[in-house]
């Protein structure tokens, strides 16, 4: 047998290969296509929807964000139907009361992504997405 995403190729017991397999019509992350195999209805493998293509994406595009509802009905939202979510957030947290994961080098901190830690917390975290801000060791319960 080949690995997902692959098809064997040949017959009998000789000469098959595994190769690339071609792309369903809706695409690889697509878990249900409307009648006309046109647009993906629900994603898999974590894939976020995105109903104006109707395809399936691995990052929401700019003025988007990916709202995760579990391995099968991620989707991207236009931010301005998100009300806890500000233009740095990469993704929301499901019931829309703040961000879960932040953007563009932004600090995540008490659901808001923030330009620098406030005081008595510490940045962690590199790159331009996922960082957030961490009580200092000595402040976790009472500074």
């Amino acid at each position: 047998t080949c690995p997902d995403d692959f098809d064997v190729n040949g017959a009998g017991l000789f000469n098959k290969r595994c190769v690339v397999a071609k792309e369903p019509p809706c695409g690889f992350n697509c878990f249900d296509c409307d009648h006309l195999n046109r647009r993906c209805l629900q994603c898999k493998n974590g894939a976020f929807l995105f109903q104006p293509t109707g395809r399936c994406l691995q990052e929401c595009p700019e003025d988007y964000v990916a709202k995760k509802l579990g391995l099968f009905t991620s989707r991207c939202v236009e931010r301005e139907t998100v009300t806890g979510c500000a233009t740095d957030c990469q993704r929301c947290a499901e019931d829309n009361s703040g961000c879960e994961w932040c953007k563009n080098g932004k600090f995540l901190h008490d659901g808001f992504c923030i330009d620098s830690c406030p005081a008595r917390h510490e940045p962690k975290g590199a790159g331009r997405f996922g960082r957030r801000c961490q009580p200092h060791d000595g402040c976790r319960f009472d500074c």
